[in-house]
């Protein structure tokens, strides 16, 4: 379901609908706390923070990226590390 909340969203992006991407992608977010594995829902979260920053919203979004390195972290995901601070590092630079 996490993974078909956040194609859905993906796609309400690309035709630059942001509330509903943002609103999809919320959805994914609530089932993947749910579960017991915190990548789907770091991988959710950081997806929001992509959204945050496609409507200038930087301030959500290093917030949102934080809050998915955490999550990361957790699992030890050097690869979801590295996404998580190369977004929050462009998100310093805008």
């Amino acid at each position: 379901m996490v993974n078909a909340y956040s194609v859905l969203s993906y796609l309400a992006k690309q035709q630059k609908d942001f509330r509903k991407a943002s609103g999809l992608i919320q959805q994914a977010i609530e089932i993947a706390r749910s579960g017991k594995d915190t990548l789907p829902l770091a991988d959710a979260t950081n997806s929001l923070g992509n959204i945050y920053k496609d409507m200038a919203l930087f301030s959500q979004a290093i917030d949102t990226y934080f809050e998915a390195l955490s999550l990361w972290e957790l699992k030890g995901d050097s690869t979801g590390i590295s996404i998580a601070y190369g977004s929050i590092g462009l998100m310093y630079y805008l």
